[in-house]
């Protein structure tokens, strides 16, 4: 599959990439084949309902998305690289904030749920400076966590 894909969509059209096809029609021909994907799209920003809707749209009924949860919730400080400007090294004020992720994230997930197969937590390397045990760690994502609804996977 992987080279058929590649073939069709590095394919010149009109001596470019047709990357408006491969938007267009690469989830529904990887949905022929396999059965779920990881949307890592999801880490960087939290997802729009439209979105969500758009990508479940097309696939089979039985096709199944992992959504790696946003960095806004899963890492405690902006990382020390020129992208982030004056925010970079410091800390992220919605760390483990229940009720954004609640209104930001899972709210536009709601009518797509029956497509989600699991809500992926990937978290950085802690350092002494995050947590001085590892115990305080998990204390703040099961009090996170605590705060959820019921019913996510």
């Amino acid at each position: 599959m992987r080279s058929s894909l590649r073939a069709r969509f590095n394919s010149p059209y009109r001596g470019k990439f047709a990357e408006t096809r491969f938007k267009r029609d690469c989830l529904p021909e990887y949905a022929e084949v396999l059965k779920t994907v990881c949307v890592d799209a999801a880490y960087c920003t939290f997802p729009g309902q439209q979105y969500l809707e758009g990508i479940v749209n097309q696939t089979p009924d039985d096709f199944v998305f992992g959504l790696e949860v946003t960095d806004t919730i899963t890492t405690r400080e902006f990382l020390n690289l020129d992208r982030f400007g004056q925010r970079a090294g410091k800390a992220k004020e919605n760390y483990l904030n229940a009720d954004l992720f609640a209104n930001a994230f899972l709210k536009p997930c709601e009518s797509v749920l029956h497509a989600i197969g699991l809500l992926m937590f990937e978290f950085s390397r802690r350092w002494p400076t995050d947590y001085e045990h590892g115990r305080d760690f998990i204390a703040d994502l099961d009090n996170f966590l605590g705060q959820l609804l019921k019913g996510w996977p």
